[in-house]
């Protein structure tokens, strides 16, 4: 059987996840397409019988649900789960009680974007405006538009950070923040920051030290921005990274260059002892399969979603 031939699976819901214990039967030849050739991997045999084979989400990020509880996170079979706190109503005692049964819950916080709905927006006296007040406030973002650019290097904009999010998940009990909208130091810095690359870094140091005053044992996890890695006062800064678009941007093939540069600091984060989340979002089922087979043997922690990253979660078979 061969991963062009795999039985198409549709995403599978958080509900479905969680009870997840599938196990696909894969023959012991199948063809992998790498770079628009297909490639005979034979796999050794078993008295002759079909081997079996499972590529299923080994974590889970749904920052879109707003019905999840304690008792479908503790029948989860993650260890890594990052959700909104903002939509989510977990109880101090709550989130206890997962991390006593090894989880690691991690906070969704964007430090590069404002969205609106969030406790700090309109922070102040006066109603925000886009692009005039507060300073820090840019232009929205073009693919969502209830979110904004925020200069993030402004104090104005970290003061609300520490104030209305990282405080706040810490006091409820999470296990770490995953900091998203890292990536924004690259519109600043070609349009009217070229420090930009080195702001963030001192952000996410700020965050760190804020954090660790309040919890020493609290995870900063990064999300994307992976060059960033490359420096050395960085890498000290976070305990794990989580990557998107790696080998596939929905069905669309990354260049090898591209791969190649994102995975470089991937490798250096897994050696240096970081925990490394691998996330793509195809569609197409050899491209799902392709991506588990590339991933895992990266040995990360590897899991493709929808991209809306609602919690629904796609296998190989």
């Amino acid at each position: 059987m061969s991963i062009n031939q795999a039985i198409d699976c549709s995403y599978l819901p958080l509900e479905m996840l969680l009870s997840f214990s599938l196990i696909v039967a894969v023959a012991s030849s199948f063809t992998v397409s790498i770079s628009g050739q297909d490639v005979e991997e034979m796999m050794p045999e078993e008295d002759d019988q079909q081997l079996i084979k499972m590529y299923t989400p080994a974590f889970l990020i749904d920052i879109r649900s707003t019905d999840i509880n304690y008792s479908m996170l503790s029948k989860a079979p993650f260890t890594y789960i990052v959700i909104d706190p903002d939509l989510i109503s977990l109880t101090v005692d709550e989130l206890s009680d997962l991390r006593a049964e090894g989880k690691i819950i991690l906070a969704y916080m964007s430090i590069g974007e404002a969205e609106m709905g969030r406790t700090y927006w309109n922070d102040g006296d006066e109603e925000w405006m886009p692009g005039v007040k507060p300073r820090f406030l840019e232009r929205v973002n073009p693919h969502a538009r209830d979110r904004y650019r925020v200069r993030f290097w402004m104090p104005e904009w970290q003061t609300l950070l520490k104030k209305y999010y990282l405080a706040n998940v810490i006091r409820r009990g999470f296990s770490g923040v995953f900091l998203a909208g890292m990536d924004a130091y690259e519109y600043f810095e070609q349009r009217e920051r070229p420090s930009a690359g080195a702001d963030m870094i001192s952000l996410v140091a700020t965050l760190r030290g804020t954090s660790q005053t309040l919890n020493g044992d609290f995870l900063q996890f990064s999300n994307n921005a992976v060059d960033l890695y490359g420096s050395e006062r960085y890498s000290g800064l976070i305990d794990g990274m989580v990557a998107e678009n790696i080998w596939f941007e929905d069905d669309i093939r990354r260049t090898e260059a591209q791969t190649n540069f994102t995975v470089q600091f991937l490798r250096q984060a897994r050696a240096d002892g970081k925990t490394v989340l691998a996330a793509d979002f195809p569609l197409n089922q050899a491209k799902v399969c392709e991506f588990y087979v590339k991933c895992t043997t990266e040995v990360f922690r590897c899991a493709v979603f929808d991209s809306r990253l609602n919690g629904a979660g796609r296998s190989c078979q």
